[in-house]
């Protein structure tokens, strides 16, 4: 669950995300930090230095997308709509290799292993398709044939 979009949120909102001790300080959450978790509007060389509890704000939140079914053949993927709402952990409009993608916008289920066709709108396409394993990860992003 990521750290709330808002200015209401406290340290141990970070800690949690972060998955730290509760002792933990400020320093600690900047070093244990993933730098693609972060909201590029909060980012933490906006604020000039990396010392703002603020720079955390909807730090781990996922990016929404859509797939298509999963399908079998990699040469058929492309024909297919992506109309599934998905969600990814990265930093782009689109997964990448090495992303993990979820059923739910919380974040917490995995979508299960296949081949995607994937777009940023519903029933759109686009040129790419992704493999996701059975963690949920993006093992490959392709351009259609």
């Amino acid at each position: 669950m990521a750290v709330p979009d808002t200015t209401a949120f406290n340290l141990l909102n970070v800690i949690n995300e972060l998955s730290l001790a509760s002792d933990e300080g400020l320093g600690e959450c900047f070093a244990d930090a993933v730098s693609g978790s972060f909201d590029s509007s909060y980012n933490p060389n906006s604020y000039g230095t990396n010392n703002n509890l603020l720079n955390f704000r909807n730090y781990g939140a996922v990016t929404a997308f859509f797939t298509s079914v999963s399908v079998a053949k990699v040469g058929v993927v492309c024909n297919s709509t992506a109309n599934v709402a998905s969600w990814h952990n990265g930093s782009s409009s689109l997964p990448a290799v090495n992303d993990t993608v979820y059923t739910n916008s919380a974040g917490t289920t995995t979508k299960p292993a296949g081949n995607y066709h994937i777009s940023t709108t519903s029933a759109g396409s686009s040129n790419f398709y992704i493999v996701v394993n059975s963690s949920g990860v993006v093992t490959s992003k392709s351009i259609c044939p």
